[in-house]
């Protein structure tokens, strides 16, 4: 692998931990919303931990779906292929 390739797997990777965080702040804010004690247990609003949720997941998406215009930011476009021809 290329040097080009590990940094697209390392930003997909980052994508999808975001991803896993996303999940779990909008996990806390649904257990959260439906807790008999819903006012002794959050510390902040429903809407700010869903909110920062949503923002995670919108992180993901550009990482994961969007990483090829992160990589060719950050290297310029090679102008050879990255393997030899056979």
């Amino acid at each position: 692998m290329t040097e080009r390739q590990v940094f697209g797997v390392v930003v997909r990777g980052i994508g999808v931990y975001f991803a896993g965080l996303g999940v779990q702040k909008m996990w806390a804010a649904l257990f959260v919303a439906f807790s008999k004690y819903s006012n002794e247990l959050s510390r902040y609003p429903i809407m700010d931990v869903l909110t920062t949720g949503l923002v995670w997941f919108a992180l993901s998406y550009v990482l994961i779906r969007k990483a090829d215009r992160i990589v060719d930011l950050a290297y310029k476009r090679p102008d050879e292929p990255d393997r030899l021809p056979e």
